[in-house]
């Protein structure tokens, strides 16, 4: 019993002794590290946290599960089989280029290649044909009428300059979200 008493005051002391953190500074402990930062391979909670961070999705789900608009401002169902997306127009990926529907119908190709190997490529089986109407607009046609649709468009989206080019996505995220990676040490923060 003693034992276990001083290990509490010495776990104790260390913490009251540690320096004080900045204001601007947030700590949030995570049990495993991200395997992937790239939205369309994402596999475990930390990643999807990290990542819901770094990029933005055509929607954001509010804490029912239901979307809001985020990359897109507005969309409507034109058909059972029909939706139009209408990008905003200042949204702008941490290299500075424009988000345009470009990189939307290259980010929803991308995960229905079976080349990439995406988890979650299933959730988007139904979807037949994805165009750029023009560089805000992006028309997705499904194959059936599908009710989960819209709760599953806030993967996020990637700039299709860079990937093409070869840069990882994986490892060195470049997204259009709020914030951006400064440092990842595989194994113990992000």
């Amino acid at each position: 019993m003693n034992r276990i008493l001083s290990f509490a005051i010495c776990l104790a002391s260390s913490f009251a002794c540690a320096p004080p953190a900045p204001a601007n500074l947030v700590r949030v402990g995570t049990d495993v590290d991200a395997e992937t930062l790239d939205p369309r391979l994402m596999r475990n909670t930390t990643g999807y946290r990290v990542v819901n961070l770094l990029y933005d999705g055509l929607v954001q789900l509010d804490t029912s599960f239901s979307p809001l608009p985020n990359a897109a401002e507005s969309w409507e169902q034109t058909s059972n089989t029909s939706w139009v997306f209408h990008l905003r127009d200042n949204q702008i990926f941490h290299d500075s280029t424009r988000l345009t529907a470009d990189d939307v119908v290259y980010t929803f190709e991308t995960i229905l290649d079976p080349e990439l190997r995406a988890p979650q490529r299933m959730l988007y089986a139904p979807i037949r044909t994805i165009e750029a109407l023009d560089s805000l607009t992006v028309r997705f046609t499904l194959t059936e009428p599908y009710a989960p649709f819209l709760r599953y468009l806030d993967v996020g989206i990637v700039p299709k300059h860079l990937v093409e080019s070869g840069h990882n996505l994986s490892v060195s995220p470049v997204g259009s979200g709020p914030y951006v990676l400064a440092r990842w040490d595989k194994g113990s923060r992000i």
